[in-house]
């Protein structure tokens, strides 16, 4: 295939595909369910009033599946931060400003929230690595989330945000799901502080220095930006989203993930009762 690569990510490449269109090709041949999954998400955001890319179709090209979408062009948010670290509270404002938007969203249509913490309960259940204790811990965190009906990305972050002529516009939609907006903010949030960063010394050594000042600012003018929810909220959905990410099995952030997910239920277990987040709003 002599198409133009334009971008690339753990998952996948995004090529050149005519006038106005990219092409999102997965990298393993196996991953068609995963490629038909990102677009239908993809397609019920744009729909729900989203700012994110229009779908055209699904295809297979060289044994490798993908789905052919609008062609954004500008650069992401963490590139720009990158070069313009004295920049890093107008894009936190801008993702936070971005998330709520979405937040006002529907999510019908997408995979239910409630299906998403059985699996994760199970998931618990069925791991050797933590003790009885602790497991018991996880599994009384994850059952207590409320459920909501909100459009919830489930992994945004600078690098999945891009900057064109017409605003921001999000992408990668693969773990997209209808529910409780704190849960997307708490996913945010444990990718923010404690995600492996993407290739590059560059934006590794950036990420190092400015990931804890984004994240804070991040969540300052999140929550300016809605009036739905407290910060003190938040707090309830972080223990659970952690154990989450860690589910995902991303093997250079497995260290990380455990001596948070320990030390905040450890704070659980003292405290002996969990927060008790709010139903979301009609």
């Amino acid at each position: 295939m002599d198409a133009k690569v334009i971008g690339a990510g753990r998952q996948a490449e995004i090529f050149e595909w005519g006038e106005g269109r990219a092409l999102r090709l997965y990298r393993r041949a196996e991953a068609g369910r995963d490629a038909s999954v990102e677009a239908e998400n993809t397609r019920r955001a744009h729909a729900a009033g989203a700012p994110v890319p229009g779908v055209f179709e699904t295809v297979t090209v060289e044994g490798r599946p993908g789905a052919v979408y609008e062609r954004l062009s500008g650069p992401t948010m963490l590139s720009h931060l990158v070069r313009q670290p004295w920049r890093v509270n107008g894009f936190a404002r801008q993702m936070a400003e971005v998330h709520a938007q979405m937040h006002r969203c529907s999510g019908a249509g997408l995979p239910a929230q409630a299906e998403r913490v059985r699996g994760l309960a199970q998931w618990i259940e069925a791991q050797s690595i933590f003790a009885p204790g602790l497991k018991a811990t996880l599994l009384r965190a994850a059952n207590a989330l409320p459920d909501g009906d909100r459009l919830c990305h489930g992994d945004l972050h600078p690098d999945n945000v891009l900057l064109t002529a017409r605003g921001p516009r999000v992408i990668d939609w693969m773990n997209a799901w209808c529910g409780h907006p704190l849960a997307d903010v708490a996913r945010t949030s444990v990718i923010l502080s404690l995600g492996d960063p993407p290739p590059g010394f560059v934006q590794r050594a950036f990420i190092a220095v400015f990931r804890s000042l984004f994240q804070a600012l991040y969540l300052r003018h999140y929550f300016d930006a809605q009036t739905d929810y407290a910060r003190a909220e938040l707090r309830a959905w972080e223990l659970p989203l952690a154990v989450a990410r860690l589910a995902d099995g991303i093997a250079e952030e497995r260290g990380r993930l455990l001596r948070f997910i320990t030390d905040r239920a450890r704070e659980v277990e003292h405290d002996g009762v969990l927060p008790r987040p709010r139903q979301t709003q009609a």
